[in-house]
């Protein structure tokens, strides 16, 4: 799982500027030994972190190798998305993506969530503040089953 964390296709979309380099090779381990964090691989490529914040919602982080990216990681992100729905509390996953990363933003609509808002100047890389594209799926949203 690290493996696609630390990776160099990855690394660099998952931080912000803020974040310690001294804790990059710690991130997994503190993300595994956290037990209210959801830490899924749906396969080789993906891993998906999911991080409570209360006891219904929780806030989800798509890490995805480029082998991994298209159809493949779609198919990835309903399965995260209907395991969390059906085997735990969560009714409600939330996503915050920089609006730089249109790319992101198209891809979890295409997994079935919604444009819910946007936080104002919210995320700083490379000392450019953007805002982040609020994007939400709930139970009663989801589709059941998912392909």
């Amino acid at each position: 799982m690290s493996s696609v964390l630390l990776d160099d296709s990855v690394w660099p979309y998952i931080t912000d500027d803020f974040f310690p380099l001294t804790m990059k090779d710690k991130m997994a381990e503190m993300f595994l030994k956290n037990p209210n964090v959801y830490v899924l691989a749906p396969n080789r490529h993906s891993v998906f972190v999911l991080t409570p914040r209360n006891g219904i919602c929780y806030e989800g982080h798509v890490n995805i190798l480029p082998p991994g990216r298209g159809r493949q990681a779609v198919k990835a992100e309903k399965r995260v998305i209907g395991w969390m729905f059906a085997n735990t509390s969560c009714a409600k996953i939330l996503g915050f993506t920089p609006a730089a990363y249109r790319h992101v933003i198209l891809f979890h609509q295409l997994c079935g969530m919604k444009r819910e808002g946007c936080s104002r100047k919210s995320f700083m890389k490379n000392g450019i503040l953007y805002d982040e594209i609020i994007t939400g799926i709930t139970k009663e949203d989801w589709s059941w089953p998912q392909a």
